[in-house]
């Protein structure tokens, strides 16, 4: 923690919660405390934090919406750091070298619009529990492998130039990956056992699936690029909520797991054919603007939900179905 004598303050600053609180003026000769815990400044106004900044000591570091352009040179000890939030740094071009930070278990850089490239000490990251990196924009460059063996959640939704599937954690239950130029899922991700939520969508060079998880609860494919999926999908037991909506090549479905929850297939223009064979009580399926698909198909899904014996919802060309044997009627919402 900071305290009211140190030099670092003079007449443009004040403190309040362990915050420093000021935008205006940075003296050329200011020192922070040698032995600082606690750093949360938002939108400092330098490039860099002064020559003789210490961060050894640092368990927590909180700079968002900075200026800076970097933190530091060199390689300090910073095996004390847990924490490391820097989101909405815009101008954020370099990051430190972290081979060091063996306790870090968050690093959150989303909206770091300049940073290009994760460097190769991420690697050494075991203890890193989240990873933001929400619309990094001009990021490209990911370490060749990082094994990161507590990594839970990895959110890379919006950097709009990462070609490369992450290939971070076989722990990981959580990744966000859409809106990037990724092309295929690599068949490491088979290894993924944790794996539960998959967001790939807007991916429009991702245009087939082939390699997915068989613990994946919630998949997310909408507006991507993909013209098929694999007929192994119907083997993904944990499946429960599948998304769709806006595959406009997609032309067929196969057979999906009999336990889906949830299918949202709308504004899928090309789709002909759905192989339907849902066991799930409540199922809901949407293929409104699927103009496409045939009465014949239309009739076949209907059919299929009644020979089940149980209720489903069903959504065709903005009309809204829902019928039950126990309660046999037909309500129609134009």
């Amino acid at each position: 923690m900071l305290s009211k004598g140190c030099r670092i303050f003079d007449s443009s600053m004040y403190i309040k919660d362990g915050m420093i609180k000021t935008i205006e003026y940075i003296p050329e000769d200011m020192e922070f405390p040698p032995r600082l815990r606690l750093l949360h400044w938002d939108a400092y106004p330098s490039k860099s934090l002064p020559p003789k900044f210490y961060p050894e000591h640092l368990v927590e570091l909180n700079m968002q919406e900075s200026q800076l352009e970097k933190l530091w040179e060199g390689t300090p000890r910073l095996t004390n750091l847990k924490k490391m939030e820097l989101m909405e740094s815009w101008h954020l071009k370099e990051l430190p070298d972290l081979s060091n930070a063996t306790k870090l278990e968050r690093l959150d850089l989303a909206w770091c619009q300049s940073l290009v490239e994760i460097p190769f000490s991420f690697s050494n990251l075991h203890k890193q529990k989240v990873l933001a990196m929400f619309a990094c924009s001009k990021l490209q460059v990911l370490p060749s492998t990082m094994n990161l063996a507590s990594l839970k959640v990895v959110n890379m939704a919006g950097c709009s130039r990462l070609r490369k599937f992450p290939d971070f954690s076989t722990n990981i239950s959580s990744l966000k990956l859409s809106n990037t130029l990724v092309e295929q899922v690599p068949a490491s991700i088979q290894h993924w056992t944790r794996l539960r939520f998959l967001e790939l969508s807007y991916n429009w060079k991702l245009k087939t699936l082939k390699n997915v998880l068989e613990g994946v609860s919630h998949l997310n494919l909408s507006y991507s690029g993909i013209e098929n999926v694999s007929d192994c999908i119907k083997a993904l037991q944990g499946l429960q909520h599948l998304n769709l909506s806006g595959c406009r090549k997609l032309a067929t479905l196969p057979e999906l797991p009999p336990q889906l929850m949830f299918l949202s297939a709308n504004d899928c223009e090309s789709l002909k054919s759905v192989s339907c064979h849902f066991h799930t009580p409540n199922a809901q399926l949407n293929f409104t603007n699927c103009f496409e698909l045939s009465q014949q198909q239309q009739r076949a899904i209907i059919q299929q939900s009644f020979l089940t014996e149980r209720k489903y919802r069903l959504v065709t060309d903005n009309r809204m179905i829902i019928f039950s044997l126990r309660m046999p009627k037909i309500k129609v919402f134009l």
